[in-house]
Parts: structure tokens; C-alpha cells; sequence
């Protein structure tokens, strides 16, 4: 059965703070019907080749997979799953929605005896934020079990972004 999720993340960011959003940037739980576990962390990428995105207000694109997935952790097999766009809206803060499809099965888990969950329940949206003061850039990350308010700053001290929700996960469809 086919699946759609929306997550959107809210955050402030810093004045001039450059922003990509980087080749894994959605990582999200999902059960798992190819290895038969429960919970486990799905990584999505946005193409075939690495690449950055900038996160500029108001700017939104469909992600261009070429047939791509995701993968299952931690065996690595690839899961049936694709991340289809990302939006990021402005006013009075910046939003980054990433909308994404996967397949769900039933079956029970083969370590627990559980059955399978027809839900996401975690996810992170992974970034690349460059500091106008020193230059320096690295990679930076919000998820939904994040203590809030959460403030990350450069190592230079100046203000990176806030994080001011938690990241909102919608079945869609």
C-alpha cells in the first residue's frame, strides 16, 4: 500500500546564515516490510549524485530521484520509498517541508513478534548552515525528539538558527 508523509520543520535563522539542504537531508522511523523489523531508521536522499539545494524563502522544487530511494539502517538494503518535494516557505520564519512516499505491508516483526505499525513516528531534516561572520559551514540537524527551545550557534558565537518546533509529521495520503 502506497504511503505519502509530509514533515515540516520550523526554524529562525540567523541573520545572512546560508542554508542547503544537503544530498540525505530526511531521515524518518518507519517499519520495515523487506527485512521484517519494526522501527527502523529509513535514509532518503535527494538524487543519484551528491548535491545541494539552497533553502532560500519562498522556494520550493520537485526532487528529481531518477528512480532513487531510500535505505533501510542498519542492513543498507533499499527500502520502497522516495522523497517526491521539498517546499520552504517564509514569514514570520522559515518552514521546510519535505513530502514523501513509501509502500507499507503488514507482516510482525521477526525479532519481537510484534505487528507492524502503519506509521512515522520520528523524523530528521538534516542542513548545511554557513555563518556570515567566520565563513565556516557544516552540516546541522532537527528532529522531533529535540529538547525545545533549541539555539545553535557558530563556534564563532554568532547565531546560527532557533529551533523553535518540533518537526511535524502528516500522513497525507
Amino acid at each position: 500500500m502506497k504511503r505519502r508523509y509530509s514533515v515540516t520543520s520550523h526554524l529562525r535563522f540567523g541573520n545572512g546564515v546560508q542554508v542547503t539542504l544537503d544530498h540525505y537531508p530526511l531521515e524518518v522511523s518507519l517499519d520495515c516490510h523487506v527485512c521484517g523489523r519494526g522501527h527502523r531508521t529509513i535514509v532518503m536522499s535527494t538524487t543519484g549524485e551528491p548535491a545541494t539545494y539552497p533553502l532560500t524563502p519562498e522556494h520550493s522544487y520537485t526532487v528529481n530521484n531518477h528512480g532513487l530511494l531510500a535505505k533501510c539502517t542498519p542492513t543498507g538494503h533499499e527500502y520502497p520509498g522516495q522523497m517526491e518535494s521539498v517546499a520552504v516557505l517564509s514569514k514570520p520564519h522559515v518552514a521546510i517541508q519535505i513530502v514523501f512516499n513509501c509502500d507499507f505491508e503488514p507482516f510482525v516483526d521477526l525479532k519481537h513478534g510484534t505487528e507492524a505499525k502503519d506509521e512515522c513516528t520520528w523524523a530528521r531534516i538534516s542542513f548545511s548552515a554557513q555563518c556570515p561572520q567566520c565563513g565556516k559551514a557544516g552540516r546541522q540537524s532537527t528532529q522531533t525528539n529535540l529538547g525545545r527551545p533549541h539555539r545553535t550557534s557558530c563556534s564563532c558565537g554568532n547565531l546560527l538558527y532557533d529551533d523553535i518546533g518540533a518537526p511535524l509529521i502528516e500522513k497525507i495520503g
